[in-house]
């Protein structure tokens, strides 16, 4: 949602036409890793083009910092504070998962890090209910 309100602020700003229904249709395909925002970039970049050439580089520019915002600032909030995770542990996560598996590593390291977190934290538990009730 972050990522159409934002790139309907942009495109605004620009006064690109159809902005609403381009940041509405970036907005739903965005939910698709790596390809989303590039299927809606296009859209946008051919309606710049009609309208004036000079918005497509606009354009390619909001969209380029508009998805710089949305992944370095508010899903790390998002994802940290939905899984209780630290918003820099889920940068560091996502790094390092893309560089050794690629987007399957990118796709599968959160939910993998969440199941492992719950794991251990009711280990610890147990282990602490386990030394309390033996001592």
């Amino acid at each position: 949602m972050c990522v159409g309100i934002l790139l309907y602020i942009g495109y605004s700003i620009i006064g690109l036409n159809y902005s609403l229904v381009l940041a509405l249709t970036a907005m739903l395909v965005n939910v698709v890793p790596f390809l989303g925002p590039i299927m809606a970039t296009i859209p946008a970049l051919l309606v710049a083009l009609s309208q004036k050439p000079i918005l497509a580089l606009y354009v390619l520019l909001i969209t380029i910092i508009t998805q710089q915002i949305e992944g370095n600032l508010i899903s790390p909030q998002v994802m940290g504070r939905t899984l209780d995770i630290h918003p820099l542990t889920v940068i560091t996560l996502l790094l390092a998962a893309g560089n050794v598996a690629g987007i399957l590593g990118i796709i599968f390291v959160i939910p993998t890090y969440a199941i492992a977190k719950v794991f251990v934290e009711y280990g610890m538990k147990l282990y602490r209910l386990h030394n309390e009730s033996a001592g």
